[in-house]
């Protein structure tokens, strides 16, 4: 049941982006992501590259380079 309501949060947050033409920025997503310390150590530049353009399709948000 909390898990649902995560998800249809998460849903309803990506909608309002996507409605005010929010674009997700590559800077700003890196600035969280490096932010993280992660048992393997840092995230490389690659795979945060991935990360953000699975997540542009999924959210359907484009992405900016930059």
């Amino acid at each position: 049941e909390l898990l649902t309501l995560a998800n249809e949060t998460y849903e309803k947050k990506n909608a309002w982006k996507k409605a005010a033409g929010q674009i997700i920025s590559q800077k700003n997503l890196a600035k969280k992501i490096y932010s993280f310390k992660t048992p393997h150590g840092f995230i490389k530049k690659n795979f945060l590259q991935k990360a953000i353009e699975y997540y542009s399709e999924l959210s359907g948000i484009p992405y900016e380079v930059g």
